[in-house]
């Protein structure tokens, strides 16, 4: 079985180009949309947008379903019964995009990376 999970999203490359220095929170806001995560500090905000995604590929053995077509001792047919493996290769990347604001609300630097964590900006 193939599957992907994925959480959160980030603005196109396009976007993030069109946020220029010295913008306020409100035009970024306004450019970009809503971010995963906000951290303040003192000297200012950094604003996160994050887009994660997990692909992988799952095989699963479940003997208790040959089970009934069997005819095997009580104990061993419960214990098979409760056996199940599972067995899961997977690859995380992730994507984003982080704003950092001085104290006064304005746009000091921006940087984006993709899912193979090269810089885009």
């Amino acid at each position: 079985m193939l599957g992907r999970n994925t959480v959160g999203s980030v603005p196109s490359p396009a976007a993030v180009d069109g946020v220029p220095m010295g913008a306020g929170i409100e035009d970024v806001l306004q450019l970009l949309g809503a971010p995963v995560e906000l951290s303040l500090a003192p000297d200012g905000m950094l604003l996160i947008w994050r887009e994660r995604r997990y692909d992988y590929d799952r095989f699963e053995f479940n003997p208790s379903r040959g089970l009934s077509r069997l005819s095997l001792d009580p104990v061993l047919g419960s214990a098979l019964s409760n056996l199940k493996l599972i067995l899961e290769r997977g690859t995380l990347r992730e994507e984003r995009v982080a704003v950092l604001f001085n104290r006064e609300g304005r746009v000091v630097a921006v940087s984006q990376r993709d899912a193979e964590n090269r810089r885009l900006r």
